[in-house]
């Protein structure tokens, strides 16, 4: 922290632990926060501009100011002859001197007051000090203030990034009378869990409670409705209407859809998969499908060597599955699902049948569900596809690239964590397919991806508004890509 050693005529004011040393009045320097509370260190909220107030009484011709900070602020003042914000501290640099003289043509001004923007993007304490220093050497003034805080870092993720293991969260749908978990993380651990505040718009309820970090929405409507959370954070400066946490989820009530296993034979005829293997897959599928209100009920499991599908192969699936769909007659609301021995991937989906490989949990029956009932797309970060070069998706998160999961009106607040790449965001998704990953996160909006169409029996790959999204399903069911 600055040193509290200065000169004799020095006035020292330092807001945060405030303190006030006077010895004399021909020299001074006060910084504060426009809108903080006096005599206390406030909360500030992370990758907000701050207004900021520096005032001096220093009538110094020669000499340097410098303006330090801790790590993770960006420092920007208002030029008086251009009118711009010019930056004075970046996330990498934590020093900045300049002429005294420049400093006071630039940016003080005839009323000696230097207006400034302070982003923090560090969660715990922080502070920023002027220092102004300069004058003959006999009488050589040396001036320094402090502006300290406490930063308030807030994630807030609409898409729940978990495995179906562990509790799902920030659902875009609740089951009409039932509830869902809903949370938000704050740092540092030391921010009071009563100073989170939920507020709701719509037919919605708080069963144990508002406050805290994590909490229970209950829909408590009668009929399919859309609903709002919003999240206050009382006190901490830089929060707005326009940049609070926001979020929005459907009440719906549940979807009933039925499946039927076919399970083929394996090794010396044992069966691939037991029916208890099945029943603790498809609560695993429920547990993610909920967030879509789809609840599906296992009606049969048929243990059989069909005469027309090959265990050991599956390079004319697309032929078997016509077979099945001409032997078979599959009831209406209900999904044939195939356990196999092999398959190139964990599953696909044919409408109305969906080839699993044997050991395909309840990630990828969830996955292939979200395509038989909303013909969702599969999303991707690059494109497979070796006959042309790839398509690779380049870029962090953005506004424009999900803009309903942003979790903010304001374009520039990104409530996500810092830097993060679109490419990894999609890793979160059920609809991301890839073997190997667990990921259950169902967005609300559209998000921009890479995706592929069948063309003439070949997949052709583009970069785009990928359809992943299930409330811009339910209002528009024919919308995005096909």
């Amino acid at each position: 922290e600055p040193s509290t050693n200065f000169a004799a005529e020095a006035v020292v004011f330092r807001t945060g632990d405030t303190f006030h040393r006077r010895r004399a009045t021909c020299a001074w320097l006060s910084a504060r926060f426009d809108d903080a509370p006096t005599n206390n260190m406030p909360w500030i909220l992370c990758g907000a501009e701050i207004p900021v107030t520096l005032r001096t009484g220093i009538l110094l011709t020669s000499g340097t100011v410098t303006v330090s900070a801790t790590p993770g602020v960006t420092l920007r003042a208002r030029n008086r002859l251009t009118g711009q914000l010019d930056t004075i501290l970046t996330n990498g640099v934590t020093t900045y001197s300049a002429d005294i003289m420049d400093w006071r043509i630039d940016y003080c001004g005839q009323d000696r007051m230097a207006g400034m923007l302070l982003n923090a993007r560090i969660a715990g304490d922080g502070y920023v000090s002027f220092r102004y220093e300069g004058g003959p050497p006999s009488a050589r003034t040396v001036c320094q203030c402090a502006l300290a805080w406490r930063g308030v870092k807030v994630c807030f993720e609409p898409v729940s990034y978990q495995t179906v293991t562990e509790d799902l969260y920030n659902p875009p749908c609740v089951i009409l009378g039932e509830s869902a978990t809903f949370r938000i993380g704050v740092l540092p651990a030391s921010f009071p869990d009563a100073n989170v505040v939920w507020r709701g718009e719509g037919m919605l309820s708080f069963p144990n409670g508002n406050l805290g970090r994590s909490v229970q929405v209950a829909a408590t409507g009668t009929d399919a409705n859309r609903n709002w959370l919003r999240i206050e954070l009382p006190g901490v400066l830089g929060m707005t209407d326009t940049n609070r946490p926001r979020l929005e989820f459907f009440s719906l009530p549940y979807l009933d859809v039925n499946a039927i296993y076919w399970v083929l034979p394996g090794m010396n005829n044992q069966p691939l998969v037991t029916q208890s293997a099945i029943a603790s897959r498809m609560r695993d599928a429920n547990k993610i499908l909920k967030q879509v209100s789809v609840r599906v009920s296992v009606t049969d499991v048929v243990y059989t060597n069909v005469p027309y599908i090959n265990p050991d192969s599956y390079a004319n699936v697309e032929l078997e599955v016509e077979q099945i769909k001409q032997n078979v007659t599959i009831p209406s609301n209900t999904v044939l699902f195939v356990f196999r021995p092999t398959y190139e991937d964990n599953g696909e989906s044919f409408k109305g049948v969906v080839m699993l490989r044997k050991d395909a949990d309840g990630q990828p029956i969830s996955h292939e569900m979200m395509h038989e009932l909303f013909d969702m797309q599969d999303i991707f970060p690059a494109s497979d596809d070796p006959q042309n070069p790839p398509l690779v998706l380049d870029g962090d998160i953005s506004r424009n690239w999900m803009p309903r999961d942003w979790g903010s009106n304001d374009p520039a607040m990104n409530y996500y964590e810092d830097n993060l790449p679109q490419a990894e965001w999609i890793h979160r998704m059920l609809m991301y397919f890839w073997d190997g990953y667990s990921a259950v996160g169902i967005p609300r909006g559209d998000i921009h991806g890479i995706y592929y169409e069948r063309v003439n029996g070949s997949e052709v790959w583009h970069e785009g508004s990928v359809k992943a999204g299930f409330l811009t399903h339910l209002e528009n069911p024919n919308g995005g890509n096909e």
